[in-house]
């Protein structure tokens, strides 16, 4: 599935070793072909992922697929909308790329791979984030703030720039770098300043603020104390506190996008291979529980709470799916792979 993180089975067994929504009308048609040409902003629901045979970046609204890239192989990891504007972020071969209204901007030049995980709108300021390789060979953390580039790391080990969120005159960007575990340990940072959220192995997958408040959505694996082996954990940080979603019995979970409404924290994410939705740190599972599963993005409007994913139908074909306040559409056919990353509402 395209996370933009480690797969988290690699990561135990590598650290273990070291130890010792109503259905649309029309939901499945295929509009603008490559171009992306008639796709604007207003009132929606908007999606990012890919889908097809080869699988070709995405965006859809309202149900309606827009292939917003000719190129095959190609990503779309994240939208936001503006205004009138449609900002999506993703990946064309090596090269990192921002669509905007479907009209195609290089972020990079495709000599060093890239690629990009989150976008953010904040007045005109367009900010990017994701990673690109160096002469090294060395992953470096990226933020693009209307495609200048500030490096987050040095660029000495991988590091990787998962969300961004800014709020007033501060951006925050969440991730992970391998300075002091060889699979990752959580990083926030702030203005380009990195705050380590955990020594252990772990990633920040997506970041929220809400007034003086900064959450941060992951996973970690903790040591057990006076005992060989680990627990694992979905993770929320609330301000750099983290709290446990899991009980840390389960090797196979994550989260991966945290909204903040209110008073209520959402959380969406995976456990044994289920989507997971967690408010307010209480778990409700997305489906029965047949096929293998995952939520991957959540947005809440009003009274709406607006989830993406994608499970694995009886053909062991994974499908991209939108559920709003827990009634499920599919967004693509069956036939083929289908993902989506991200999920924007404007009501």
């Amino acid at each position: 599935m395209y996370k933009n993180r480690l797969n988290l089975r690699s990561v135990v067994v590598i650290a273990i070793c070291l130890a010792g929504m109503t259905v649309f009308s029309g939901c499945n048609k295929e509009n603008d072909k490559g171009n992306g040409n008639g796709i604007s902003g207003g009132t929606g629901v908007y999606v990012a992922g890919s889908a097809g045979s080869p699988f070709r970046a995405v965006l859809w609204k309202n149900g309606n697929a827009h292939y917003i890239s000719d190129e095959n192989y190609t990503v779309a990891s994240s939208v936001f909308v503006s205004g009138n504007d449609v900002y999506v972020a993703g990946r064309e071969s090596a090269q990192a790329i921002l669509w905007k209204n479907g009209i195609r901007q290089n972020l990079t030049d495709g000599t060093k791979h890239a690629y990009v995980h989150s976008v953010f709108v904040s007045g005109s300021n367009v900010y990017v984030v994701g990673n690109e390789s160096n002469e090294q060979g060395y992953n470096v953390a990226v933020l693009w703030k209307n495609s200048e580039k500030q490096n987050l790391t040095d660029g000495t080990e991988h590091a990787y720039a998962n969300s961004v969120f800014v709020a007033g005159n501060d951006i925050y960007v969440a991730g992970r770098d391998d300075k002091t575990k060889p699979q990752g340990s959580a990083i926030l940072w702030k203005n380009g300043v990195s705050q380590r959220l955990s020594g252990e192995v772990s990633h920040a997958n997506s970041v929220y603020v809400a007034g003086n408040d900064v959450y941060v959505a992951g996973f970690s694996i903790v040591p057990k104390i006076g005992i060989w082996g680990y627990y694992t954990y979905a993770t929320l940080w609330k301000n750099g506190v983290p709290q446990y979603l899991t009980d840390g019995m389960s090797e196979l979970t994550d989260a991966y996008s945290v909204f903040v409404s209110g008073n209520d924290v959402y959380v969406a994410g995976e456990l044994d291979k289920q989507a997971i939705l967690w408010k307010n740190g209480e778990k409700q599972n997305l489906t029965n529980g047949t096929n293998e599963s995952s939520a991957n993005s959540v947005f809440v409007s009003g009274n709406n709470v607006y989830i993406t994913g994608s499970e694995c139908n009886a053909q062991g074909t994974y499908v991209a799916k939108l559920w709003k306040n827990g009634i499920l559409q599919s967004l693509a056919d069956e036939n083929n792979n289908s993902y989506v990353n991200s999920v924007f509402v404007v009501e």
